[in-house]
């Protein structure tokens, strides 16, 4: 693979970091609206930036990208919106970028499962933090109880919004592979790598 420069690779990172922000952004204004709470694909796109571009970015874009949305549509939870994600957006990318490699290094299809748990994993962590944040603050002069109760409400609808996430970024990265496309222009790495001896092209190199 053609090697870069730093500030070029320094560039295509702000790059990657610009765009994921704004798809993030974009697909939180995607879903489907359930009445009392909307079910959207913000997290599909968190999840992905983890994957492909690992946490820094995933952080960035993730926290960004929603806290925008939050900003135009309900600015009252905007500043938990931009911890929770960024959350998200970091602990799938340090595990896919980091601590998968590590334990999977020789096995393909061991890769792929803790890949989907890692996305599975961030997706709770941003349900739960969800929920912790709706129990504090779910009305003003609501009662404990009464803010316990609407957070239980809207907890089955952030699980399925998680769900919906983890299914789309899963066939973004591991299906259609955009993570191939993303190491061809320097700015992610390959998520399944295979071990060295079967790592060759057709004419018989191997890849670096």
């Amino acid at each position: 693979m053609k090697q870069v420069t730093k500030s070029r690779r320094y560039i295509l990172n702000i790059a990657s970091a610009g765009v994921m922000t704004g798809l993030v952004m974009a697909f939180t204004f995607i879903g489907i609206n359930l009445g009392s709470a909307y079910v959207n694909l913000g997290d599909a796109m968190v999840l992905t930036a983890g994957a492909l571009f690992g946490p820094a970015t995933a952080a960035i874009a993730g926290g960004l990208g929603a806290m925008f949305a939050d900003l135009i549509v309900f600015p009252a939870t905007f500043a938990f919106t931009l911890v929770i994600k960024a959350a998200e957006g970091a602990l799938c990318g340090a595990l896919i970028k980091y601590v998968i490699p590590k334990i999977a290094r020789k096995h393909v299809p061991l890769q792929v499962v803790l890949g989907i748990a890692a996305m599975v994993l961030s997706a709770v962590v941003m349900a739960v933090g969800y929920f912790g944040t709706n129990v504090l603050f779910w009305g003003e002069g609501d009662s404990p109880a009464t803010r316990l109760s609407g957070a239980v409400v809207q907890l089955p609808i952030d699980i399925l919004q998680g769900v919906a996430g983890c299914v789309l970024a899963v066939i973004l990265t591991y299906v259609i592979r955009l993570d191939k496309v993303a190491a061809r222009f320097n700015v992610g790495t390959v998520l399944i790598r295979k071990p060295p001896e079967e790592e060759r092209h057709e004419d018989g190199t191997e890849e670096k």
